[in-house]
């Protein structure tokens, strides 16, 4: 895990230019990715520490001294007080990316196209780790998993797993049938694997003709990537030879 302690400050980072330009400072860096992934309007987890559960949420305007996020769904019951501490996780390219930050206010909202928002103070730190860095299982092809793509509407498709770890997955479709999903669309794996289905949260990352590689943004738990639930028996069998194959190794 990688922190960069940082101060931002109040200027937007450009991209420097010409002969005499010098590397962006750390600072510009951090509130690069920042704007970029309100750009993208990114999902991310929210964290917070006076309730203990998370919520879905968007990036959605990053302006002087504050990051603001479109909120999911919130049960009523539970509330967002003002000063109280924050924990964010994200993908940012290939790395798992978590600051703590403290909550300014909540701007209720009352529509779609204007939904209830949470303004934090703009980190001075951030912690990043490779998603690659988690465990991958190669060679996939033929071992019997199937993995369904469902949008939200409901339409699926099937695909062939190539890879798989607790952060991500890359998948193969048929030539005939490959979804059109963009860069950073939202859908719904099932992971099959015998008599054990996982359904997981995943985020389109790459999109290579047939090939689409996804990562899960449930892995993400702060500083900790973990397996979300029903995959980590999926990735436990994987990893354990069968019977059949350990006697072969030892005849």
């Amino acid at each position: 895990m990688a922190w960069w302690q940082l101060n931002l400050g109040s200027g937007r980072a450009s991209q420097p230019r010409g002969p005499e330009a010098v590397a962006w400072t750390e600072s510009e860096v951090l509130e690069s990715i920042l704007s970029e992934r309100v750009t993208f309007r990114a999902p991310a987890t929210l964290l917070m520490s006076d309730w203990g559960r998370t919520t879905s949420a968007r990036f959605a305007v990053l302006s002087d001294g504050e990051i603001r996020f479109d909120l999911a769904s919130l049960p009523a019951s539970l509330r967002i007080e003002p000063l109280a501490s924050c924990c964010v996780t994200f993908v940012h390219r290939r790395r798992a990316m978590v600051f703590l930050s403290q909550v300014l206010r909540v701007d209720p909202g009352s529509t779609p196209e204007n939904p209830r928002q949470v303004a934090l103070r703009i980190p001075s730190r951030m912690a990043s780790e490779d998603l690659r860095s988690a465990p991958r299982i190669p060679n996939l092809r033929g071992s019997g998993m199937v993995v369904l793509a469902e949008e939200p509407g409901g339409r699926r498709w099937t695909s062939i797993p190539l890879n798989l770890s607790a952060t991500g997955a890359l998948v193969e479709f048929p030539e005939s049938a490959v979804p059109r999903f963009r860069h950073g669309a939202e859908i719904q794996l099932v992971i099959e694997h015998g008599e054990i289905s996982a359904r997981v949260a995943a985020t389109v990352r790459r999109v290579d003709g047939p090939r689409i590689a996804f990562t899960f943004p449930g892995a993400l738990h702060g500083a900790a990537t973990v397996a979300p639930k029903g995959l980590d028996e999926i990735l436990r069998r994987l990893r354990t030879p069968s019977l059949g194959a350990a006697s072969a190794l030892t005849a």
